[in-house]
């Protein structure tokens, strides 16, 4: 009996705190949403087709998400695009552009670990050499490509 009660008391907790979870999570991902929306802007993709509906499908999603598992999809669906942006970005933008978007990257990620989080040892070593990469200024849009692969492709350990 005791256990039943306990499932019970367990079940009215999570009842009580989904609507507060609900309302933080969509606070959040439209934060992450609109940060996004401004980088592409910021890189002039805001019109590809492909972005358009990127972004009108996610704003559906983040409005209709009822579970946490809906949620966990619209967060699968940022990870998705990631590499398309990325993609678009590179055969699009100026090289100037381009050198710009590596470089946030890079610093994306060393701000990553200064914050704690930890990359694989072969991600590390990947960091590395993109980083001794991207310091040759003279670099073209098939090398800015390839880098920007290499780093999408490191993994949290």
């Amino acid at each position: 009996m005791s256990r039943l009660i306990f499932w019970l008391h367990l079940i009215k907790q999570f009842h009580d705190v989904l609507p507060q979870f609900k309302h933080e999570m969509r606070g959040y991902l439209f934060d992450v949403l609109d940060e996004l929306h401004n980088q592409v802007v910021h890189y002039d993709a805001e019109s590809l087709p492909e972005v358009v509906e990127f972004f009108q499908e996610i704003d559906m999603m983040i409005h209709t998400a009822a579970r946490p598992s809906d949620f966990i999809g619209v967060m699968a669906r940022f990870d998705d695009v990631e590499g398309v942006i990325a993609t678009m970005i590179t055969q699009d933008a100026s090289l100037e552009r381009i050198r710009e978007f590596t470089h946030n990257i890079l610093e994306s990620l060393d701000a990553a670990m200064s914050a704690g989080i930890a990359l694989t040892s072969s991600g590390q070593e990947t960091l590395a050499i993109c980083k001794n990469d991207f310091e040759q200024e003279d670099l073209d849009r098939a090398q800015y490509c390839n880098l920007i692969k290499r780093l999408q492709s490191i993994r949290l350990s």
